[in-house]
């Protein structure tokens, strides 16, 4: 629970209580050919997400401290004698992990050593390259440099240093709360094992649902089983595959998890719905290039719905939970099939574009479909009922004197005949991502007698834009041609490290297929952000509209 984020300050101020790593960093343009092996970009891509704390002078992380996220070291020596909540990067740094330390993500060092005292943990893998890659200071960042081509390069390659395995006991938060489950509590063993052409990971958890009342039955505690391979040098393939039995979220895409859980804890608001789901899937993944993904998947669940409990929270302990809504139980098979291509200049920072786009394919068995209106659904077939489900996500990050201005536009929904069902639908309003309006103000469920507040429209389009400012920028410097390189790196779209001033709009609908697009609504807003955290207001542009208020610890998009 520790690494959720605040989110809505809405219920605070009292305004409207009705009312989410890749291998590349900025090293070449597209098109030219990559710099360094595939951990030294990963490295330095770690180090330069401005989520991650750098330490480039002899440090100690202390017993008694707990950093939630990642810790990258460069050029220096660290001791760990805490716990790091994230990834561990060394680069050309010694990096010691002493007794008592814990580290729950990945260490990766890429120029240096790392001793283990004994009592010391790694729960995810260790992974050694000893030699030391060309680096050099672009604009407060980390840029590779080519490194002459030597004939033992090859063979300096296959001297990479793996442990053979590596097993654990995790203990941790699902990262979350809500108020169908409270805290889950995760529990249960993890082992890794590497080779230089492939690893592996293999956990068993048991899932702890602390706020689980007597509707879960004999289901208060569930299970995640899951498997992972990556092969290649550089692990450009990846398959997956798990069993689980775990409280699942509707329309994942808005808030982030960890937001979610902090406005559920705290202001006793919860802004996600859930069902239970048990079931087997598996996944593939291939990193083409640098910037191009293709993954597909299968998967096999049986769907539960599932009601809301009455967790604790310290705040409005008296108010009642938002009931969950009924979904559409039964048994699916689901194949999936997506891309991702990104040919941003840095891990989720830099200028250039991104997009996401996955097709599902659903086929039911055994479904007991949920009571609607005609004029929301036509009925579900009992036999032969399949549904089809796009969706893509296209953002554009672009550099502007000052500043950078993000452009984003996000949709999908319903394609082909069969109707969706209820825990695939979409609605918009609400904190993200149109903090200007109601929570679900638009969700196409009026007519529908039930204080859930379900997400029931069939398709949503909506796009947003974001310009940010640093505090104290002027005009970047007079330049010539071979000086932009260089002035991209320092005046590209965010420097995360300084407040800024944002300035932000979104634009939606969400609409019933049968219906067709209904009216575009806009909202305006502005804020102040440092790093991920931001504060911000919005004003929905329609009559009557009100003001509300927001607080982020990621940003926006």
């Amino acid at each position: 629970m520790a690494r959720f984020a605040l989110v809505t300050l809405a219920a605070v101020l009292g305004l409207a209580p009705g009312a989410t790593a890749q291998d590349t960093v900025v090293v070449t343009r597209r098109g030219e050919a990559q710099i360094g092996t595939a951990a030294e970009r990963r490295a330095v891509a770690i180090f330069n997400d401005a989520d991650t704390r750098r330490i480039e002078a002899a440090d100690t992380i202390e017993p008694s401290e707990i950093v939630d996220g990642s810790v990258a070291v460069f050029d220096a020596s660290l001791r760990v004698e805490g716990t790091i909540r994230g990834d561990l990067v060394a680069i050309n740094a010694d990096v010691v992990l002493a007794s008592g330390a814990l580290v729950e993500g990945d260490v990766l060092v890429v120029g240096g050593g790392v001793r283990e005292d004994p009592g010391s943990r790694i729960l995810g893998s260790l992974e050694q390259h000893g030699s030391r890659p060309r680096v050099r200071r672009v604009a407060g960042a980390l840029e590779l440099e080519e490194r002459p081509p030597t004939r033992d390069a090859a063979d300096r390659r296959l001297r990479r240093s793996y442990p053979t395995t590596r097993a654990t006991v995790l203990f941790s938060t699902g990262g979350t709360y809500n108020r169908v489950e409270g805290l889950p509590v995760l529990i249960g063993p993890r082992v890794s094992w590497a080779t230089w052409g492939a690893d592996a990971r293999l956990d068993g958890l048991a899932i702890f649902r602390t706020g689980a009342g007597s509707h879960f039955g004999n289901r208060a505690i569930g299970y995640r089983v899951r498997g992972r391979v990556r092969l290649g040098a550089d692990r450009t393939v990846q398959l997956r595959a798990r069993g689980y039995d775990e409280v699942m979220p509707i329309e994942d895409w808005q808030l982030r998890t960890d937001e979610v859980g902090w406005a559920s804890f705290l202001l006793r608001r919860d802004y996600r719905d859930y069902y239970l789901e048990r079931g087997l899937a598996g996944s593939a993944r291939w990193e083409a290039t640098s910037w191009f993904t293709l993954g597909g998947g299968v998967g096999w669940t049986d769907a539960t719905s599932i009601r809301a409990t009455s967790p604790w929270t310290p705040f409005r302990g008296g108010e009642p939970w938002r009931a969950n809504p009924v979904i559409d139980d039964g048994t699916f098979t689901t194949i999936t099939a997506g891309l991702e291509l990104d040919t941003r200049n840095g891990r989720r920072r830099g200028g250039g574009l991104r997009l996401t786009a996955e097709w599902e394919h659903g086929i039911g068995e055994d479904v007991i479909p949920r009571d609607l209106p005609q004029s929301v659904r036509d009925p579900i077939p009992t036999s032969g009922y399949s549904y089809d489900r796009l969706w893509g996500d296209l953002r554009l990050y672009a550099p502007l004197i000052g500043g950078g201005l993000a452009l984003r536009a996000v949709g999908g929904g319903e394609v082909g005949s069969g109707p969706l069902p209820v825990q695939r639908r979409l609605s918009l309003g609400g904190p993200d991502p149109m903090p200007g309006f109601a929570f679900r103000q638009f969700a196409c469920n009026e007519g529908v007698d039930d204080p859930a507040m379900p997400a029931l429209c069939d398709r949503l389009f909506l796009f947003q834009a974001e310009f940010r400012t640093g505090f104290g920028l002027g005009s970047p410097p007079e330049m010539d041609d071979d000086d932009y390189e260089e002035a991209w790196h320092l005046w590209h779209a965010f420097d995360w490290t300084q407040p800024h001033f944002v300035l932000f709009t979104d634009g939606g609908t969400a609409w019933l297929r049968k219906d067709g697009p209904g009216t575009f609504r806009w909202d305006l807003g502005a804020g102040f952000s440092l790093g991920g955290l931001g504060v911000y207001i919005a004003q929905g542009l329609e009559s009557g509209g009100a003001t509300r208020g927001i607080i982020r610890l990621h940003r926006r998009f």
